[in-house]
């Protein structure tokens, strides 16, 4: 099996922009089921459906603004 980590760059944390520091969520395969991923937030630890974490991502990206 391989696994796959992948790593975001966080640009504010609690409405407070990161500057210098350095703060990453991690997105891991997971190790048995393929249609779900593991996700690392500040240690803490949500495993969510792939499609849904992805249809999710498009819907708030989606908003028109003017």
């Amino acid at each position: 099996m391989i696994k796959v980590t992948c790593e975001v760059k966080v640009y504010e944390w609690n409405g407070i922009p990161c500057g210098e520091e350095e703060r990453a969520i991690f997105i891991f395969s997971h190790p048995i089921e393929n249609y779900k991923v593991e996700i690392n937030i500040a240690g803490e630890r949500f495993v969510v459906v792939a499609d849904d974490l992805i249809a999710a991502i498009e819907n708030a990206t989606n908003t028109k603004r003017f």
